[in-house]
This record gives structure tokens, sequence and C-alpha cells, in this order.
């Protein structure tokens, strides 16, 4: 029963994990992006980067939501199978990317900081699912 109230807790903080990252380096590449505008229309760029802003963090939303699906690795079927698990927390968002097209401006500010956010999170997961693989073993 511990062991599965842990792998909850992990999941869980594997996704608010990629939810927090992502909104914090989409927040980044957002600001980053109005750095280069020189303009005398500063109420404009502001009021453009806040529109931005907000769909992009509809966006990460959107990705987070997709992302749900990571929660299967509960089960040690799909927990213990690596292709299983990669599908568990990529197949959804890569899905959502095909769909909405790599050339738009969503891409670089949402997506790319998404699937960075995710990976990392990915690669932390398992390593902590073999960690605690090795020591129950």
């Amino acid at each position: 029963m511990k062991q599965k109230n842990n792998i909850i807790k992990l999941l869980l903080k594997t996704w608010l994990g990629i939810l927090c990252f992502s909104l914090l380096c989409t927040f980044c590449a957002v600001w980053l992006s109005f750095q280069n505008t020189n303009s005398s229309y500063d109420n404009i760029n502001l009021a453009y980067e806040g529109i931005l802003l907000t769909w992009a963090i509809i966006g990460v939303i959107m990705f987070s939501a997709g992302t749900i699906t990571l929660f299967l690795n509960y089960f040690p079927v799909i927990r213990y199978n690596n292709i299983y698990s990669f599908l568990s927390f990529f197949l959804v968002p890569l899905l959502l990317i095909l769909w909405c097209g790599i050339e738009t401006l969503s891409f670089r500010i949402v997506a790319i900081p998404f699937i960075i956010c995710l990976s990392g999170a990915y690669l932390l997961f398992r390593k902590k699912i073999k960690n605690t693989a090795n020591n129950a073993g």
C-alpha cells in the first residue's frame, strides 16, 4: 500500500513539475520574444505581449491536460515497460503538435519549452523508477 502511495505522489509531483516549469519557460520565451522590439508604440506591444502570454498559458494548460495519461504509469505493466511509459508521457502532446503544425508561433513559444520540460521529467521519472526497483529487489 505504501508503494502505491509513493507512486501516486511521484506521478503527481512529476505532472505538477511539468506544468510549473513549462509555464515558467513559456513566460520566459514570451518575454524574450519582445526584447528585440523597438517601437514607439509601447502600449500596443504591451497589449500584444499580454494577449500572446494568455494564449501561451492556455496552450501549456492544453499540453498539460494531454499529459494526464502519464498517470497510467501507476500500473506496473506500463511503468516497467519503456515503450508504454514513453507513450504515456509523449503520445498526446506529440499528436497535439502534429495537429497544430510546426510553422506557427505557438510551436516556438509553447511546444518546444513544453517538450523540453516533458523530456526532463520523463528522464527523472525513469531514473526514480529504476532506483526504486533496484532498492526493492
